[in-house]
């Protein structure tokens, strides 16, 4: 096909599409207005949350001697109320002692004399190894451990007046280990028995904001209120003086300022919503826009357009484009609503450009449309497929949790797996674009829109670069299914059959079915096949040779070796009982089902091979499968004709002939669902017509039609009849009698008799039949006499009632006239009132072959005996009641419930796959970190940084701080850190203490700093980062070492925390508590898997009417579906308790399993009536599942916008939302959970209420 064509069949099917979305308004505005309704909550938060908060701060330096005096006064007190108590020595009360090892080294001996003169209230402890010295701080609770690495010493050296004397040699290289106990022990803002976090760059608990706003000198970072800041300065300082000779400068600590800050306080509320808005969002234009991806599927639809050369290339193109469209308007719509000013000149996202913003939601919208077609890909029923883009849109959005509480863990698997998912990828994104939010009037420097402190955190750009990858991932496995499913170009499953020698030769002289039967077949009547002798004079318009066609879920076959030739400019009806294969038959010859073995020609052309010509050929009448439902009547005419070759002008010609003639001019602007049922069969059958079709297939035409409709069909297929080759399905014999040329007779699949009317009649024609009315002197002896005095072979057909049928044999006719003389003589002796001789009907040879071969076909008078003995035999027994019957429905009605269900499996499989996937993200910390997880060794060298910004300024200008200076520079350049030299206005002013400018960004741009005066060297830190501070200390002793000692010195220092002595480290620290996080996740899967039963219910009206009939009462329906719902509620909640209890252990809290045990009943009871009540509203089953979907979905957006890290974070007026009440319970359920553990070791229990008479959390009084 050339270019134009597809460029003209994707514009048609464009506008397909476009207008049947049109004719939908009320779809179409749910559509483009349901992501920015959304959104609208963000924003209307933006108009009540005040004004931005100013913050700006200038830090003195830390005065490291009088933190580290508090410090021994705290443990002092602490150590004077445990004696007072008789409390021993914990982690939390050690001894004043700084244990070191190893003691066989005289400089290690000199560095410690001379260091803990500095570590005043300090004793010490030597040990032989460094493992006997962390057992001994582990076991006796000492203050602290160092460990010297002795590798570049040997043990004796001479010293001179505390130096190191000249003449020995030995390598510039000095490394040493600090234990500490991982649990900290000085608290404030934190909790008892918080840790060195050295498994983290980031505070995972602590938010950005609270540590900026910190307002005291050291920002109460770990390392100075624990005393390892003094360890680490005394130790190095004192390795310094001892090797150099030299008195060394002063060296201060001090916090970056902030400076000219902006806070907008609503970023602590949308920080996570705002993605979970948007994400949210367009989950529903992505189900209905899967929805009718694949409604065309299960109707048929698509195979008929890829007959009609309408590729599935173009159809996949054109549905992909057309879910594009109404996204990206969404988007534009989000871009507006977002940065418009709502409140003070304030927009939502101010700090981000409004074309980031666009470029962020139009490649996700490209990427999820691309998702969306590729799930659609996968099936054929429309219910199925929306609750699985449900439950799949859903889980991919997952991930970001495990991504989000994890971010410092090696996770390299799951991040690059979730580059697969677009929501996750989108929600990393607004990650990034959010922590920019927090703050206003920061000038970022930096082009990839990302904090340059954040790890691991994927940039605008290469966010567009993975959707774009995506996109093309989704897309060719979605065309690839669609071309495998329709089997469309062959693929592996397509059977490759090559045209017969003989295609070409319509005259088939090896036909098998024209003197014999197909297969071998008992004997008797419909075992015979004896088909008239076809006429050498007419052309096949189709050939139909051996057809097969077998369901897998069901045993016979549709089709049985059915072989059969339809002659050209023809009519011929096909009759057969129901489920015989008639339709099957006609969508067979359609090319709309594959055949599972056999050959089709249509004009001379293979289905198989060369099915589109074929299929161009056919006009298709095959009731509403293959209408639009959307499109008004006349562009579904219009698009038929023009799919079929026409101009725009033909086909308008086309739609003014067929509404003329079949009376439909009124309703040509309306929508083809809103008409009634024969008017659609006049649209379908006018469409089979339009075009020019020569062949015209029509299926169970008398159906639904008056009289005078049937009249207008007939007149047009009469006149129509001299054109075209019309193949009709009806079981009116009468309308077979009218139209048929010529007549074909199914049963189980099988072709029993063909040919005309008259050769059928007297092939298959038995004599006539005799018809007498009885009287009521009737006497049946003397008429059987007078009958059989002219017919020997007298047989009676039927007796039945008043009237009694003889079948009178055909060689006898020339007796008939005697015979009927005589009996008028002898009516009123015989006791008949009238009779009557007619000849074989067409109804009754219909009958003969068409009727199922297991029915039965014994004479009425005996099924009549039967039925009353089943009756007299049930009447003796007793028939069910009261009570008895009643448990006779409930069993009935579960039992039905129970195969629905089963009917339903895959997606009950999907959603157990989704707890699965639920749970596991949300004890995603525990299963990367452990139940018992340790922190790691964190060691201060530069190379365990992944990036490092420093900047440096000299305000002195003697030799040593220039060359100090110089050496901080290489230092960093070695270690391919950034360094920004700064330069001061005046030589005795610190540089961060005047710029404004630089101020705004030093906070998310540096992580430490060094300023070089005159005797003194100013060691800046970021605050943000967890470990800044001794990383640039530090980096400051190095350089410090490389000035006064040698060139090459290095000094390592290194925190090993020991393992943990309390019971604080059952749940790693993450930024989103267990309990929010079980509460968010478990609110999406349960209530998308409760809410699947409204699919449930929907399905079983029929059956519910049916059980009506037969004398259910609606208060025994009702209690059995509560009963089963009850029961499905409580065993899989049963099953996620057990599965959590799992993940919990050892820590199990009885009480917990049992409130979320109830909880979770409660919320599956709650979602289940709720989605009974919305299917009695919506008539569309996908419908009530999408309305559902968006009431649930509030309940956990507005969850998760309000959920913050203390329980009274929660606001009760959302509670009437089933969603957010079950996220506030489990929320709260598991801080208390998480607060009763850390009570329950005795060390914190003391410390709470003892020590800190329970002012630091968890308060253990009550």
């Amino acid at each position: 096909m050339s270019i134009r064509h597809y460029i003209s069949k994707f514009a048609l099917m464009t506008w397909k599409l476009h207008k049947s979305q049109w004719n939908r308004p009320i779809e179409l505005l749910w559509v483009i207005l349901v992501p920015v309704l959304l959104c609208l909550i963000a924003v209307g938060m933006r108009m009540c949350v005040g004004q931005p908060e100013s913050y700006n701060a200038y830090y003195d330096p830390i005065d490291i001697e009088q933190c580290w005096t508090d410090l021994m006064k705290s443990l002092s007190e602490r150590q004077d109320l445990s004696k007072k108590l008789n409390k021993s020595n914990n982690v939390f009360i050690p001894q004043m002692v700084l244990a070191w090892a190893p003691n066989q080294y005289n400089i290690f001996h000199k560095i410690m004399d001379l260091a803990i003169k500095d570590l005043h209230s300090m004793g010490t402890r030597d040990f032989r190894d460094c493992s006997e010295m962390e057992r001994a701080v582990k076991n006796d609770y000492l203050f602290a451990g160092i460990c010297f690495d002795q590798r570049q010493f040997v043990k004796i050296y001479s010293f001179r007046d505390h130096h190191l004397k000249q003449e020995e040699v030995l390598m510039p290289h000095f490394n040493y280990t600090l234990f500490f106990p991982s649990e900290l022990r000085m608290f404030h803002d934190t909790f008892i028995g918080d840790n060195w976090k050295t498994l983290y760059h980031d505070d995972p608990k602590i938010s950005i904001v609270r540590r900026l706003n910190d307002a005291s000198l050291d920002g109460h970072i770990s390392y100075v209120r624990e005393g390892f800041i003094k360890i680490q300065m005394a130790i190095s300082e004192t390795y310094i003086k001892v090797m150099s000779h030299s008195q060394l400068p002063k060296i201060v600590l001090r916090r970056f300022p902030v400076d000219g800050r902006i806070q907008d306080p609503l970023m602590n509320y949308v920080n996570r919503g705002l993605p979970l808005l948007i994400i949210i969002g367009f989950l529903f234009p992505a189900q209905i826009l899967v929805w009718q991806i694949v409604e065309e599927k299960q109707r048929h639809l698509r195979r008929f357009l890829i007959n009609m050369n309408i590729s599935n290339l173009i159809q996949f193109t054109s549905w992909y484009f057309k879910g594009l469209v109404y996204m990206f308007i969404s988007s534009i719509l989000i871009v507006l609503s977002v940065k418009v000013p709502w409140n003070s000149n304030r927009t939502l996202l101010t700090q981000t450009p409004w074309y980031v913003v666009l470029l962020v939601l139009s490649s996700y919208n490209v990427s999820s449309i691309s998702f969306c077609a590729m799930v659609a890909s996968l099936f054929k029923n429309s219910q199925f497929a929306v609750r699985v883009v449900t439950v799949l849109w859903l889980l991919t959005y997952m991930p970001f949790f495990v991504l989000w509480n994890n971010r410092e863990k090696s996770v390299l698997l799951i991040r690059y797996i979730s580059c697969a998912f677009p929501n996750t990828v989108v929600a990393l994104l607004f990650e990034g674009l959010m922590e920019r939010e927090i703050f206003f009037g920061q000038q970022w420097l930096d082009s990839g829109y990302i904090l340059n402190s954040a790890v691991n955190q994927i940039t605008v750009y290469h966010g567009v670069w993975i959707f774009l990858i995506d996109t093309l991932v989704y897309c060719a496995i979605g065309l690839y299914m669609e071309v495998w499913n329709s089997t469309e170009t062959g693929g592996r499953r397509r059977k490759h059959i090559p045209a017969p020698l003989h295609s070409g030769d319509f005259s088939f002289p090896d036909r098998e079915d024209s003197t014999h039967p197909q297969i071998s077949q008992p004997g008797g009547i419909k075992s015979t096949k004896i088909y008239e002798v076809e006429p050498s004079h007419r052309r096949f318009k189709i050939k139909i040779k051996k057809i097969c066609q077998r369901y897998a879920n069901n045993k016979n076959s549709s089709l049985n070796f059915f072989s059969l030739n339809v002659y050209e400019n023809e009519v011929t009806v096909l009759m057969g009982h129901n489920g015989c294969g008639k339709t099957t038959l006609l969508q067979i010859l359609a090319n709309l089902l594959e055949p599972s073995r056999g050959v089709v020609l249509v004009s001379e052309k293979n289905t198989q091979i060369d099915g589109h010509n074929a299929s161009m050929q056919i006009g298709l009448a095959l009731g509403d499968d293959l209408l639009f439902r959307d499109l008004t009547v006349t562009d579904q005419i219009r698009f038929i004709c023009m799919i079929k070759g026409m101009s725009w002008k033909k086909a308008n010609e086309e739609i003014a002939f067929y509404l003329q003639l079949f009376r439909l001019t009124h309703a040509k602007l309306s929508k083809i669902k809103s008409l009634t049922a024969p008017e659609r069969n006049l649209v379908s059958i006018a469409c089979a017509f339009a075009g020019g079709s020569p062949i015209v297939l029509i299926d169970d035409l008398h159906s639904d039609l008056d009289l005078v409709t049937q009249s207008l069909i007939c007149s047009l297929i009469n006149e129509e009849k001299s054109r075209r080759t019309i193949i009709l399905v009806s079981n009116s014999t009468s309308l077979a009698n009218h139209l048929a040329d010529r007549l074909a007779i199914m049963s189980q699949g099988e072709l029993k008799c063909t040919g005309s009317k008259p050769f059928l009649r007297s092939m298959y024609g038995h004599g006539f039949r005799l018809s007498c009315i009885k009287g009521k002197t009737f006497d049946f002896v003397n008429l059987k006499l007078l009958l059989a005095k002219y017919l020997p072979n007298l047989t009676v057909e039927s007796d039945i009632g008043q009237k009694i049928t003889f079948v009178l044999e055909t060689k006898y006719e020339d007796r008939f006239a005697k015979l009927f003389d005589e009996l008028e003589q002898n009516l009123e002796q015989l006791g008949i009132l009238s009779f009557r001789l007619r000849d074989t009907s067409l109804d009754e040879i219909f009958m003969r072959f068409g009727s199922e071969d297991n029915e039965v076909t014994g004479e009425p008078s005996t099924l009549i005996d039967d039925l009353r003995m089943v009756l007299e035999e049930s009447d003796v027994n007793g028939r069910a009641n009261g009570l008895k019957r009643t448990r006779m429905h409930l069993w009935a009605l579960l039992k039905m419930r129970w195969l629905i269900n089963r009917r339903h499996l895959p997606i009950q499989i999907v959603n157990v796959f989704a707890l699965i996937v639920a749970l596991a993200c949300t004890f995603s910390t525990l299963l990367l970190y452990g139940k018992d997880y340790q922190l790691d060794p964190l060691s201060f060298n530069l190379t365990q940084l992944t990036s490092v910004n420093a900047f440096v300024e000299y305000i002195s200008d003697t030799l040593d701080m220039i060359e100090m200076q110089e050496f901080f520079t290489e230092l960093l350049f070695w270690y391919d850190g950034h360094v920004q030299e700064l330069e001061t206005a005046e030589p005795t002013d610190l540089y961060l203490l005047q710029q404004e400018e630089f101020n705004k960004i030093v906070n998310f741009r540096y992580m430490f700093g060094a300023t070089f005066g005159k005797d003194t060297i100013t060691v800046w830190y970021n605050n943000i980062p967890l470990h800044a501070a001794p990383f640039g200390l530090n980096l400051v002793h190095n350089v410090i070492a490389r000035h006064f000692y040698d060139e090459d010195a290095t000094i390592d220092v290194t925190l090993y925390p020991l393992p943990f002595q309390v019971m604080a480290n059952a749940m790693p620290p993450t930024p989103l508590s267990l309990g929010g996080m079980m509460a968010i996740n478990f609110s999406f899967i349960f209530a998308n898997m409760w809410q699947s039963m409204t699919v449930f219910n929907m399905l079983e009206h029929s059956f519910k009417n049916q059980q009506f009939l037969t004398g259910v009462r609606l208060s025994t329906y009702i209690f059995c579906l509560v009963i089963f719902d009850i029961a499905r509620v409580v065993l899989v909640s049963i099953g996620m308790v057990i599965m959590m209890s799992f993940y919990l252990s050892p820590q199990h809290d009885i009480y917990l399993y049992m409130w979320i045990f109830l909880m979770l009943i409660m919320m599956g009871l709650a979602v289940a009536t709720l989605s009974y009540c919305f299917s009695t509203i919506f008539k569309e089953s996908n419908n009530a599942f999408i309305a559902i979907t968006f009431l649930n979905a509030l309940g956990i957006i507005i969850f998760t916008v309000t959920v913050g890290d203390h329980m009274a974070d929660m606001n009760d007026l959302y509670q009437p939302l089933t969603q957010y009440s079950f996220g506030e319970i489990v929320f709260k359920l598991f801080f208390m959970y998480e607060y009763e553990c850390l009570c329950k070791d005795d060390n914190i229990r003391f410390i709470s209420i003892e020590v800190e008479n329970c002012a630091v959390n968890p308060h253990c009084c009550s």
